[in-house]
């Protein structure tokens, strides 16, 4: 993994190991360098914005933040989960957006630290999270899980086609 700005390279383990440890996270990758910059948990901003393609660990990388630094959590799909489970509505795309939006916007607002999570294909699709607060990273999830979501692989080529490199990220690929 690398954190492109600063170019320390960084590694993420599994849920049973912190993500919060520098001195861990050296010792399972060696070539990091002991004053890198510290791992996620640690850099203190008020918003991460998590992009990736379906598959890539965006929600679990998100519910982690959440779990284990009190982030408030959200995400498009949010919005079309209920009581009978997870129903995709094409027509509700714009709507979702906005209550994912109005979220992330409230949840600064009231002082809270958030993580937003989509797969943000475009630079432009951030831009207006990044208009909430300077204090702001972006993470990039490179892992290949599987879409939980049952994405067509077609449309998951043309999201990778459409992808636009943000050169202030980190790469986080869970060790995979």
């Amino acid at each position: 993994m690398e954190f492109v700005e600063h170019h320390a390279a960084l590694s993420w383990q599994p849920a049973d190991q912190a993500i919060c440890s520098r001195q861990h996270l050296i010792a399972l990758n060696p070539r990091m360098p002991s004053t890198s910059t510290p791992c996620l948990g640690e850099l203190g901003a008020k918003l991460v914005v998590i992009r990736g393609l379906p598959g890539s660990g965006k929600s679990t990388l998100a519910r982690r933040l959440a779990r284990e630094f009190g982030y408030m959590h959200f995400e498009n799909d949010m919005y079309f989960e209920g009581e009978a489970g997870y129903e995709y509505r094409p027509k509700n795309v714009k709507a979702a957006q906005r209550w994912c939006w109005a979220g992330v916007s409230n949840g600064l607002l009231a002082g809270g630290r958030v993580v937003v999570s989509n797969v943000f294909t475009r630079v432009s699709h951030m831009k207006s999270f990044f208009a909430l607060t300077d204090n702001h990273i972006v993470v990039r999830c490179t892992a290949n899980y599987g879409t939980i979501h049952d994405v067509p692989k077609d449309v998951i080529a043309a999201m990778q086609c459409a992808w636009e490199p943000f050169s202030r990220e980190l790469e986080y690929s869970n060790g995979s």
